[in-house]
């Protein structure tokens, strides 16, 4: 019975986490480099809202990868309290 449940866990962290978790990576990505771009765009304008708005697109972004990475050592920590297989892995 334990086999399967570790198979189980497996498939579910192999084909609905992984893939959620490189999405929301690509989406921090996408929204600190758009925060960038709006930023730097702007520096040589005289209007300081969409600098603004760069800086906190770029916090954002990197608040994402925070709270992911956070996640990912909480959800690990909870796993080796369980005993669950050390080779689940959230991404």
């Amino acid at each position: 019975m334990g086999k399967n449940v570790d198979e189980l866990i497996k498939l579910i962290q192999e084909n609905i986490f992984a893939p959620i978790g490189y999405l929301l990576y690509a989406v921090a990505v996408l929204v600190f480099f758009y925060g960038l771009l709006e930023f730097m765009i702007s520096l040589q304008d005289d209007k300081s809202d969409k600098r603004e708005s760069g800086k906190r697109h770029m916090l954002y972004g990197v608040l994402g990868f925070v709270i992911m990475f956070s996640v990912k050592g909480i959800i690990s920590m909870i796993m080796n309290l369980f005993g669950i297989s050390a080779d689940f892995d959230i991404n």
